[in-house]
């Protein structure tokens, strides 16, 4: 059996260079996916709001160039942002002490330069997708080289759901971190992969979750020896203080400190949000009468081809030496496997995805079909999302 530890590094790209990199990529593709969402607005009426599903005031509802993004969990981001937790039953029995601090927090801090809450949202979120980007082309170089580590980064621009990581929402700020504790880790920094990690706790409620592969990383890092465990490890318990500090806080606020979890059982977040929704997509994918017909659920069948890709993309990385990378994956795609009508959002933070699909596919030919492919289905995507048809 090859020694995967024993794997020569290839050399490290200066950091000018990866920013290069990662911006010329980057740049062109956020432009795109801007116009893009502007076209959705400009080539269909402006949608109405769905019914009861809108917070606040909506202060860009005329500005067609970015009210597209402005869509769905968008409005409890910006009311936290804007007013704190009230704990206060909104559209029906929906409560914001569902949602976790370190987003709100993040657009607040960015709110003290650009006085509109939702364009300090946006922002905050289009410059914690960068440092997303320069992170996971780091990760990829360091084992696989240049060339896979920017196809590491384009694809995961181009995955359909990416372009979530430029509306206000906490896809961008829970993958930064999440990136930032394996990055910290694998130099054995586990005291700022531990800080890391609490953000990520901070960030959604199964942000714990990589924690796991802190872990396992560890011990790959000790060749799987309990004796090579040493106090550094402690580090990691530093994880702790995301998730603990808000449950403090609704323990000392509302005398309830697993609120955030009662808060999300509630009709609207969690009624069609069941495993069982997938047996009948399944199956309708062999209907061929369904399939012609247009009766058949696509939007489901791309759901179940993100998760999928998500699984087949955590065992590369397991078999190609990244254990702790696969093993946080399938952990976080278990845990959220429940949220079915949601999955490919959830999909879009699973980095390993990205990983093995830079070390799959090599040949230019086959990376620009899944670039249009890619970039296709975004578009529709898209087009659903500004018109409030739910796909995230």
């Amino acid at each position: 059996m090859p020694n995967v530890f024993a794997v020569s590094k290839p050399p490290v790209v200066s950091t000018r260079r990866v920013w290069r990199d990662v911006l010329r990529v980057l740049v062109p593709n956020r432009l795109a996916v801007f116009v893009g969402m502007w076209l959705t607005m400009v080539y269909m009426a402006p949608a109405a709001p769905a019914p009861g599903v809108t917070l606040g005031n909506r202060p860009n509802a005329a500005n067609i160039i970015i009210d597209g993004w402005f869509r769905w969990d968008v409005h409890w981001y910006w009311q936290i942002a804007k007013f704190g937790y009230t704990n206060r039953a909104q559209n029906g029995l929906q409560r914001d002490t569902a949602f976790f601090p370190a987003f709100p927090l993040l657009i607040r801090a960015f709110n003290l330069a650009i006085p509109d809450t939702y364009l300090a949202g946006m922002v905050a979120t289009n410059l914690c997708l960068v440092l997303s980007a320069f992170l996971l082309y780091r990760l990829v170089e360091a084992r696989h080289g240049r060339d896979a580590a920017k196809r590491a980064v384009l694809l995961l621009l181009v995955y359909p759901w990416s372009f979530i990581f430029s509306a206000m929402y906490t896809e961008s700020l829970f993958l930064a971190s999440v990136l930032g504790a394996f990055y910290f880790g694998e130099r054995e920094r586990w005291s700022l992969a531990g800080l890391c990690a609490a953000v990520t706790g901070a960030t959604r409620v199964l942000g714990f979750s990589v924690v796991v592969g802190l872990l396992v990383l560890y011990l790959e890092k000790r060749r799987w020896s309990w004796r090579g465990i040493r106090p550094g490890v402690l580090g990691i318990g530093l994880s702790v203080l995301g998730p603990g500090l808000q449950m403090l806080f609704l323990w000392k606020r509302f005398g309830d400190p697993f609120l955030f979890l009662h808060s999300q059982d509630v009709v609207g977040w969690s009624a069609s949000s069941s495993v069982h929704h997938m047996t009948p997509v399944f199956w309708g994918f062999f209907n061929l009468t369904k399939l012609m017909s247009g009766a058949a659920p696509v939007s489901g069948f791309v759901h179940l081809l993100a998760l999928a890709s998500g699984v087949l993309g955590c065992a590369t990385c397991m078999r190609r030496g990244h254990v702790a990378y696969g093993v946080w994956g399938l952990f976080y795609l278990v845990l959220s496997i429940h949220k079915w009508d949601g999955i490919g959002r959830f999909v879009v933070v699973i980095f390993p995805l990205y990983v093995a699909g830079a070390l799959w596919v090599r040949r230019p030919e086959y990376v620009a079909a899944l670039v249009a492919m890619g970039c296709l289905l975004m578009g529709i995507l898209m087009l659903m999302f500004s018109h409030w048809h739910f796909v995230t």
